[in-house]
Order: C-alpha cells, then sequence, then structure tokens
C-alpha cells in the first residue's frame, strides 16, 4: 500500500488479452481483464508464476 492509503493500482494495454462478448455489460463499463485473471490463475496453478 502507498502511503496515502491508497490500494495499489495497474494499469496497461496489451491486444493479448482479447475482451469477452458481454464483458463490458456483466462488469463496470470500461473495466476488463477476465481473459487475464483466467490467464493468471492457470499460471499460478501450473506453478508458472511466483
Amino acid at each position: 500500500m502507498g502511503t496515502n492509503g491508497s490500494t495499489p493500482q495497474v494499469t496497461f494495454e496489451t491486444p493479448f488479452f482479447q475482451i469477452r462478448p458481454g464483458e463490458d455489460a456483466a462488469t463496470n463499463p470500461g473495466r476488463y481483464g477476465e481473459a487475464l485473471a483466467k490467464w493468471m490463475q492457470q499460471q499460478l496453478h501450473a506453478g508458472a508464476l511466483g
């Protein structure tokens, strides 16, 4: 955490993780990350990250 008590945030753009159809309606508009989260889950499960 930063010294001001805010939650750390990471923002980036990449063509690697595509937006799932309907993802915008299922989450906060303009906020995506389902494909990235699923990829991270697979990598952690495989022991590839860490």
